[in-house]
């Protein structure tokens, strides 16, 4: 197994998040940050929460078998934060329509399959003021970014 602290040092990336990329692919961590400093943004952090790096969300839509951007929730927890996704959600559907050659609209009902899967295993569980706080959190995004007006949660 690669040493975390010295891939985080080798190649500028957070501990925590060498620490998850190592825990998921083991030897092939290295790689995969080698292919993400190929690419301008390739190390940047997608998903705050997780946090999830750009180079682990195109090795995984590449190489292992992702078909939807909600697989990547499974396969690298992806919106599997206390955000559920409203932070890195909108970047991650884009690297997934760039990857998958996707148009704007297949774009945002991906978006709108991850948001709508994640606030299905979440809201049983919301209560009072936690539960207004998703509803309004879920509202402003598909407000800002112009997603379908039905309601992802319905």
């Amino acid at each position: 197994r690669p040493d975390p602290q010295a891939l985080a040092r080798q190649f500028g990336v957070a501990e925590l998040a060498v620490r998850r990329l190592v825990a998921r692919h083991g030897a092939l961590a290295e790689g995969i940050l080698r292919q993400g400093q190929q690419s301008p943004g390739g190390l940047n952090v997608v998903d705050p929460c997780e946090p999830l790096l750009e180079c682990e969300l195109r090795h995984c839509i590449r190489h292992e078998f992702v078909h939807s951007l909600a697989d990547l929730m499974m396969r690298c927890r992806l919106a599997m934060g206390a955000d559920m996704g409203l932070r890195g959600g909108l970047r991650a559907a884009q690297i997934f329509a760039e990857e998958r050659q996707l148009s704007v609209p297949e774009e945002r009902a991906a978006l709108m399959q991850l948001l709508r899967r994640r606030w299905r295993s979440a809201r049983p569980v919301l209560i009072g003021a936690q539960l207004a706080q998703a509803e309004a959190l879920m509202a402003q995004y598909t407000g800002l970014w112009q997603l379908p007006t039905q309601v992802p949660y319905a």
